[in-house]
C-alpha cells in the first residue's frame, strides 16, 4: 500500500496549478497556435442512452463540472480569461461575460438559477448574471459549519455535498451531509475523511480518507460497506457499476459492481480523467499525451479520438465536452461519430 499522499495539500497545489495556466495562457493570446485537432475517422456513432437520474451525471460532477449544458445554452468556464463564468447558444452566438470572479468551479443549475463555488464561497446568480449573491456560512446544530461545501450535488428534494476542510490536511472534516433545497435542516450522513462523492437513487459512493477505500451507503447514511481494498480516486457510478482509477496500479482504469463483487480492469493506460457514457468510456490517456480515447465498458474496441493533450471531459447528449490544452486551454465539443470536433466558441 501506498503511504499516505496527503491529498488535501494536493488541493492547495491545484489551485497553484490553475494559477500557473492562467500565467501560461498569456503567451497563448500573442500567439496563433494552430492545435493539432486530428480526429479518428473510422469512429462508429453510438446512439446516446444516458441513465439520468441527476440533472448532470456524476461523470460531469467528478470532473469538476466546469462547464455545463442547459437547453440550448453552454455554460463555461474560460481558461483564457483567468477563469472567469461565460456563457453561448450552442450555434456559438450571444457570447458574454456572467462572472467577473477568477476560478469558478462545481456549476450546477437548481430552481432555475446557477450555483457556483470558488473553494471559500458558495454563490448564486441568474443564468444571465445577473442578480448575483453570495449564500451566508452554512450552520450546523446552531453553529457555523467549519467546511466549505464541494462535490455539491442535488437530488430530487435534498442537496448532498462533502466538507472541504478550511485548514488543509484537516481531513476529519470533509464529512458527508445533505440538507433541503432551501439550504436548511443540515444532516450529517457520514462522520470522517471523504472525496470524491457520487449519488445514485439507491446509494452513495465515495472514497474513505485516509485509506482511499471506497465506501458506500444509503442514502440517510445507513448500511456503510466497504467496495475495495485499493487506493481509489475519480470515482464514477451509475447506479450499477463503480469506475475508478486505482492509484496502487498506475491510475489504470478499473470498475466493481456497485455490491463489491465483480472487480476488474478494464485498460492498463494510465489515465489523466475519464467520463462515462452508458456502455462507453472516454478518456485522456496519460500514456500518450493525454490523448482523447474510448473504449467500452469491457476493455474492447480501444480507439483514439483525438490526437493532442485534453482533459476536463464531460458528457452532455450526443455530444463529448473537452478541454483543448493545445488550444489555449479552449473548451471543444465532438461529436459521437467523430465528424464535429470543434471550439464551443469563436476566439475573439
Amino acid at each position: 500500500m501506498k503511504q499516505e499522499k496527503q491529498k488535501s495539500t494536493n488541493r492547495f497545489v491545484s489551485l497553484l496549478g490553475l494559477l500557473l495556466i492562467s500565467i501560461l495562457l498569456v503567451s497563448c493570446r500573442s500567439v496563433d497556435k494552430t492545435a493539432n485537432n486530428h480526429t479518428n475517422p473510422d469512429i462508429t456513432p453510438t446512439k446516446p442512452q444516458l441513465v439520468k437520474f441527476l440533472e448532470q451525471t456524476n461523470g460531469n460532477f467528478i470532473n469538476r463540472s466546469e462547464l455545463l449544458l442547459n437547453q440550448d445554452w453552454i455554460y463555461y468556464t474560460d481558461y483564457d480569461q483567468n477563469g472567469r463564468v461565460y456563457r453561448i447558444r450552442t450555434d456559438k452566438t450571444e457570447k458574454s461575460i456572467i462572472n467577473r470572479s477568477p476560478m469558478l468551479t462545481y456549476l450546477f443549475i437548481l430552481d432555475n438559477r446557477i450555483h457556483f463555488f470558488n473553494y471559500l464561497d458558495w454563490s448564486i446568480m441568474d443564468k444571465d448574471g445577473a442578480n448575483q449573491s453570495q449564500f451566508p456560512k452554512l450552520q450546523y446544530n446552531g453553529l457555523p459549519l467549519e467546511t466549505v461545501p464541494v462535490n455539491v450535488i442535488p437530488y430530487r428534494d435534498w442537496i448532498f455535498f462533502r466538507g472541504f476542510p478550511e485548514i488543509l490536511g484537516d481531513n476529519e472534516k470533509s464529512n458527508l451531509y445533505k440538507m433541503n433545497k432551501d439550504r436548511s435542516n443540515i444532516t450529517l450522513i457520514y462522520h470522517g475523511g471523504t472525496d470524491y462523492l457520487n449519488v445514485t437513487p439507491q446509494a452513495l459512493f465515495f472514497v474513505e480518507l485516509p485509506s482511499y477505500h471506497i465506501l458506500t451507503c444509503q442514502l440517510d447514511g445507513s448500511n456503510v460497506k466497504k467496495l475495495n481494498q485499493e487506493a481509489s480516486k475519480n470515482l464514477i457510478s451509475d447506479g450499477e457499476w463503480v469506475y475508478y482509477l486505482n492509484e496502487e496500479d498506475n491510475d489504470t482504469l478499473y470498475r466493481i459492481r456497485s455490491d463489491g463483487t465483480q472487480r476488474v480492469q478494464i485498460t492498463n493506460d494510465a489515465i489523466r480523467c475519464y467520463n462515462v457514457l452508458n456502455e462507453w468510456i472516454y478518456y485522456s490517456n496519460h500514456d500518450d499525451n493525454d490523448s482523447l480515447y474510448r473504449i467500452k465498458s469491457d476493455g474492447t474496441e480501444k480507439t483514439k479520438i483525438i490526437e493532442g493533450k485534453t482533459s476536463h471531459i464531460y458528457v452532455y447528449g450526443d455530444w463529448i465536452y473537452y478541454l483543448n490544452e493545445e488550444d489555449c486551454f479552449q473548451f471543444y465539443k465532438l461529436s459521437l461519430d467523430g465528424t464535429i470536433n470543434e471550439p464551443i466558441a469563436d476566439k475573439d
